[in-house]
């Protein structure tokens, strides 16, 4: 039940701020995104004992994203903007969009705006 307030707690305090947010509804509903009105960018985070938030992007051969640092946490709109480390990526970066985040988890996380 912790994990599960934790995630609504912050897709509330996300929406103050004018973030668009998405929670799962798979049952768990301790994960999800946000990202702006532009929705070219998405920061995923997850709710269990503690917060993370994770940058994402697409990539033919360094996997899809990356943990956010913990000092930014709170800073939405500089975790938005923050770009992909140098070791994550050696080719030209290019982040998730909202619907391409959805058209990848959506089957499984059944994310729903709130």
């Amino acid at each position: 039940m912790y994990c599960h307030q934790l995630a609504q707690d912050l897709a509330r305090d996300l929406k103050s701020h004018g973030f668009v947010v998405y929670l799962s509804d798979n049952g768990a509903g301790y994960y999800g995104c946000y990202t702006d009105s532009t929705k070219q960018r998405v920061i995923s985070f997850s709710c269990h004992f503690e917060t993370t938030f994770s940058g994402n992007y697409k990539s033919k051969r360094s996997g899809t994203g990356w943990r956010i640092d913990p000092d930014l946490y709170g800073y939405y709109r500089a975790m938005l903007e923050q770009n992909a480390p140098k070791w994550a990526t050696s080719e030209d970066v290019k982040y998730t969009t909202l619907a391409e985040y959805l058209d990848l988890y959506q089957s499984s996380s059944k994310l729903k705006e709130k």
